[in-house]
């Protein structure tokens, strides 16, 4: 059970850590065009979604 706990921390911490770079790659994005304070934030979220739905729909095909 413990190895099967640490696998699922693990994995956890990885998706955590690839989400937090996600993050940061779109409010880069969003800075390097000017975007500020709630606009950027909603490019942030924009941002995520549409990187998550394009990679559910590569892992789909």
């Amino acid at each position: 059970m413990s190895l099967i706990t640490g696998v699922a921390s693990s994995t956890l911490a990885n998706a955590k850590q690839a989400d937090d770079q996600l993050r940061a790659d779109c409010r880069e994005e969003g800075q390097a065009v000017g975007m500020q304070g709630a606009e950027l934030e909603q490019f942030i979220r924009d941002c995520m979604a549409e990187f998550v739905k394009v990679k559910l729909i590569n892992v789909e095909k």
